[in-house]
């Protein structure tokens, strides 16, 4: 019997460690920054320098709206050249500091509005000058021609956070949301389809600002069946402050989907076509309607076609050679939608509400053949035969009612009110067949099916605030969430064609959670210094209860509750306009994703198991990291992280002929990662991104029977993006990535691998017409590979998928082209969404 009760406080040791290095950090940026050019030792202080004086300014729409994101630049009255640039906050809001006394005057601009010139004013030391309210007016002269276009770098690299522009790539056409992730800068994703970003796999996934509560494979499902005409941007985060969940070691990635950019009515249609060993074909549109009180939006996506994949593996255990080779065919229609609307009520307040949504029939067929010989003699003893057969359904719908109220002088309110509702079954039939090779040798059959639903229910609820407080801002939050897991599993023996339950196999595994969560920090600018900090409070309560069908006297529980504070902070010194430098700590935790948790023995075939363990432990990881940003652009990165009970996937031997992969906590995860990332225009028409990654990872751990796990790998993953643009409206784009040999998992060592990816792009009919044609993986060398041997297991593994396909796509843009900011909000289900995935 499994019973266990845990409460308890998470505190550590190592705050004080990576407190200190950070304070080490922060104050070797003095003589560091000397090296980018003369700073004066006043220009250091916090409190306001009197020799110098500062700009600000708002930024409205003419319907009254403040606009994000804005550009504001200052230039210098006397030859025009430019003095610094900021973009506009979320309240429309810029400002410029340390500003030299002289003339000056100030420029705007925005994708779709006429450029906003100021007129020329004095800036006086001690002084700050306000500038009139600057109100950008729709170009209509752009909007005339139809062919106003939200061109943006298709790699932005920013202070926080790392953003890809899909809708700027050729080569995303056809792309699913998975296989955009493999083309993202420093994200890779391995041979099981989990994503890791900086050596670390904690990655949450968010899908406009809402954590996936997937599985790893229906993540992956999810993913796939999400279509690269439907995502406007990919964030990656790798070091979140308080206010987001504290969930993911690795950072977040954010996939934003495509709405409400545009005034009037806005819509587009798209079509896509891939060729490789098999066909595959998508079809999808997105429309919305905009005006000064209302916004409605929605999109819908179809995704069909079929698609194979491959493993193989050689094991060696005891004294047998088991060598499988085994492929995977899937079919079946993937369907995604969202429909939502904002009403603006007055000046300040805005209402909304969001549907979203998948409809997934999944079909998959895997057959195998499995030689079996003595290790000894190399004689072929028996043959397995094994067939899986599976009919698979995933259904999700995800309602969210919002409310969020602005002054417009600084201070918001947010609410968000969510529930999630997942449903994913799987019914499969596995013949399996042991041949005796031997002449007069016979055979061996045993036949079984089984029924594995899943259903997993998310009601939460947060409200969060901000306010201007002692010189900066601060906000403060406070959130609500439960989750209930459902999964039955029922095994049933195949006896002379009836289905018979085998209660010894079969059970049903129910999970409850609920964590109360509350956070509060605050920034400020402070002369050359940017300043953050915050904390964040979760308390977890959790029950697993596991009852077989069969009775018995006792069933499986465990309970736990548990509290835990996530500190984070980060400095920011501007040591000129052309150089930034940056340090972040933060502490984060990684729960076991639920299905994770369930202690039943799955049957994959004959020879393979998996097995939940309700005992893992949550992971904690301290994270410290340095950055340097040169001309905005350009910035250079090392941090260094530490996991306490990292837990990982082993495959572990059970008796001689059988493998079990289970989720074990090791010892500790040791992480020092470096990175370049430099987006950079050659010429007018050659623009190129780069991005370079290395990272020593060191697994540690002890397993019964002290079983010693030391494993450490140092690992390089380089991706490198070319885009040209050509005359008569055409472009050609080049892009791959290369990854040095990595672990996976425990244990795995990984080898290298590589791909390539190429296309062209046409635009027609005054730009609302768009054609790619893309070939990707043009080597054939996405393929893996990877060993493991541990503890008298030896493993050699490989595998691939349909990886090399030629795709074309053709969007179409209907109605207004006006380009407007949208309204991007955060639902307060993005954490539980995300620990779906297993």
């Amino acid at each position: 019997m499994l019973s266990a009760t845990v409460t308890r406080i998470r505190t550590s040791g190592r705050y004080a460690q990576l407190f200190v290095t950070a304070t080490a950090l922060v104050v070797f940026f003095g003589p560091v920054a000397s090296l980018a050019g003369p700073v004066h030792e006043a220009e250091y202080a916090f409190s306001a320098n009197a020799t110098t004086g500062s700009v600000g300014g708002v930024v409205f729409d003419e319907a009254g709206a403040t606009l994000q994101a804005a550009t504001a630049v200052l230039y210098a009255a006397s030859d025009s050249a430019m003095v610094t640039g900021a973009a506009t906050a979320a309240d429309g809001t810029f400002q410029f500091d340390k500003v030299a006394p002289g003339d000056y005057w100030v420029r705007v601009t925005f994708v779709g509005f006429v450029d906003y010139n100021s007129d020329v004013f004095s800036v006086e030391a001690g002084k700050t000058v306000e500038l009139p309210r600057v109100t950008l007016m729709t170009d209509a002269v752009m909007l005339g021609s139809l062919n106003v276009e939200a061109e943006r770098d298709i790699i932005e690299v920013k202070p926080d956070k790392t953003v890809l522009n899909v809708q700027g790539t050729v080569n995303s056409a056809g792309s699913d949301a998975l296989e955009l992730l493999k083309k993202a800068p420093g994200v890779v994703v391995d041979n099981n389809d989990n994503i890791v970003v900086s050596g670390k796999s904690g990655v949450q996934v968010y899908i406009d600002g809402k954590p996936s509560p997937l599985s790893a494979s229906d993540l992956a499902a999810q993913l796939k069946s999400m279509q690269a005409s439907e995502i406007d941007a990919i964030e990656i985060v790798t070091n979140p402050g308080s206010k987001y969940d504290a969930e993911g070691n690795a950072g977040i990635i954010n996939i934003r989907m495509r709405r409400d950019r545009s005034l009037g009515f806005n819509s587009t249609l798209d079509l896509g076509w891939a060729q490789g060993r098999d066909a595959r074909y998508n079809a999808g549109t997105t429309f919305n309607f905009r005006n000064r009180r209302v916004n409605v939006f929605g999109s819908y996506a179809f995704n069909g076609g079929e698609g194979e994949s491959f493993i193989d593996i050689y094991r060696v255990q005891g004294d047998r050679i088991y060598d499988q080779k085994s492929s995977t065919r899937n079919s079946g229609p993937a369907n995604n939608f969202r429909f939502g609307t904002d009403v603006f009520i007055g000046d300040n307040l805005v209402a909304g509400m969001l549907v979203s949504g998948m409809i997934n029939d999944a079909n998959w067929n895997n057959s195998s053949l499995t030689p079996i010989s003595d290790r000894q003699t190399d004689e072929t003893v028996s043959i397995l035969e094994a067939a899986s057969n599976n009919d698979g359904v995933r259904r999700n719908v995800n309602l969210n009612a919002n409310l969020r109220w602005d002054n417009r002088a600084g201070i918001t309110s947010n609410f968000d009110a969510d529930a999630g509702f997942f449903h994913n079954g799987n019914a499969s039939f596995q013949p399996n067949y042991f041949r005796d090779p031997s002449p007069e040798g016979g055979t061996i059959a045993n036949i079984f099916q089984a029924t594995s639903p899943t259903n997993i229910d998310i009601l939460a609820a947060k409200f969060d605030h901000e306010r201007p407080l002692a010189g900066g801002v601060a906000g403060a939050s406070v959130k609500i969430s439960n989750v209930n897991t459902d999964n039955r599993y029922g095994f049933y023996q195949i006896v002379e064609g009836v289905p018979q339950l085998d209660v010894d196999r079969s059970n049903d595994f129910f999970f409850r959670e609920t964590i109360g969560a509350a956070y509060a920090n605050w920034a400020a600018s402070r002369g050359r210094f940017d300043l953050s900090a915050g904390v964040r409070a979760e308390y977890t309560s959790s029950n697993g209860e596991l009852t077989a069908f069969k009775e018995a006297q006792d069933d499986d529980n465990v309970t736990r509750g548990y509290l835990d504070f996530f500190p984070s902070g980060g400095v920011t010194y501007k040591a000129t306009d052309l150089h930034q430098f940056r340090v972040n700590y933060s502490r984060r935790i990684d729960r076991p994703n639920y299905a994770d948790l369930n202690p039943f023995e799955f049957k994959l075939d004959e020879l393979t198991f998996a097995k939940g363990n309700p005992f893992v432990q949550p992971q904690y990881t301290h994270s410290v990291s340095l950055t340097h940003t040169y001309k905005y652009v350009l910035n250079t990165s090392v941090s260094y992280s530490y996991t306490d009970d990292y837990f990982a996937k082993v495959s572990d031997t059970t008796d001689v002929s059988r493998t079990v992969l289970t989720t074990l906590n090791l010892s500790s995860q040791e992480v020092i990662s470096a990175n370049v990332s430099y987006p950079y225009n050659i010429t007018k028409w050659w623009s190129t991104y780069t991005s370079v990654t290395g990272y020593h990872t060191r697994n540690r751990a002890t397993l019964s029977g002290d079983r010693a796990v030391d494993v450490s790998q140092t690992t390089g993953n380089v991706y490198h993006q070319s885009s040209f643009k050509l005359p008569r409206g055409w472009s050609y784009e080049l892009s791959g990535y290369y990854n040095t040999p990595s672990i996976w998992g425990a244990v795995y060592e990984v080898d290298a691998n590589y791909s390539m990816d190429t296309g062209v792009r046409k635009r027609f009919m005054q730009g609302r017409a768009d054609l790619k044609l893309t070939l990707t993986d043009v080597f054939n060398t996405a393929p893996w590979h990877a060993t493991q041997e541990f503890s008298g297991l030896y493993m050699d593994v490989s595998g691939g998928w349909d990886s090399r396909r030629l795709r074309v796509n053709l969007t179409y843009n209907l109605g207004n082209s006006q380009v407007k900011k949208a309204r991007q909000r955060e639902t307060s289900t993005a954490d539980e969404t995300s620990r779906t995935s297993g």
